[in-house]
């Protein structure tokens, strides 16, 4: 009977909880459609991707609009700035000539939000986003010094940029603190993918932010 009597406290614990959580939304945010998220995001590159790139720092904004006080579903739009800091070396030891460049994504986000334990203030939030990204790279462009395994004598042309725009996605996992119904404080967990035809880019993408309705 003990081991009863403990999970139905618990029970009990987790009800109350939930009443609480349902009790703090305030009336007037009733007409409050547009909802955005504002987040510090680190990118850590993977594969060959981290042949080139220590890492990338910079931050998003989500933004979506919600017919409802609390809806499960959400679907954004998800932009933002990612800046490359470049690696040095490569393996072997020798200079890539690869500089600092960026990242711009463009993407449609979508995201199913369901309560953590009975509490409804925790969400968990698995999200799926596609679309593009606008990417920058610096280099060196050493094309030109060799020419059938032989030395040309050209120098290399120096801090050559390119932009390109490629398919992206994303994926990954999302907790949420809600402080009350209009504001929110999240972190995210995401894995991501930039394709490119010759080699694909794939890194890890996390956020911590904070979210707002208004």
């Amino acid at each position: 009977m003990k081991p009863l009597k403990a999970i139905l406290l618990l029970l009990i614990i987790f009800s109350s909880a939930s009443l609480t959580g349902a009790e703090w939304f305030d009336p007037t945010t009733y007409d409050k459609n547009i909802q955005a998220e504002f987040s510090a995001a680190g990118l850590m590159p993977l594969g060959d991707f981290s042949d080139l790139y220590e890492m990338g720092a910079g931050g998003m904004l989500d933004l979506s609009y919600l017919a409802n006080r609390q809806q499960d579903y959400r679907l954004s739009f998800r932009t933002g700035y990612l800046l490359l800091i470049a690696k040095d070396e490569t393996d072997e030891g020798y200079k890539t000539g690869i500089s600092n460049g960026f990242i711009i994504p463009l993407l449609l986000n979508y995201e199913y939000r369901f309560s953590l334990f009975f509490y409804k203030r925790v969400k968990i939030a698995p999200s799926a986003a596609a679309g593009i990204s606008i990417n920058r790279a610096v280099f060196d462009d050493r094309s030109g010094t060799i020419s059938g395994g032989v030395p040309t004598g050209q120098a290399a042309v120096k801090d050559k940029s390119v932009v390109s725009i490629e398919p992206m996605a994303l994926a990954g996992i999302n907790f949420f603190y809600m402080l009350n119904w209009t504001d929110s404080i999240f972190i995210k967990s995401e894995g991501g993918m930039i394709y490119e035809t010759e080699t694909p880019m794939y890194f890890s993408l996390l956020n911590a932010g904070y979210e707002k309705r208004f």
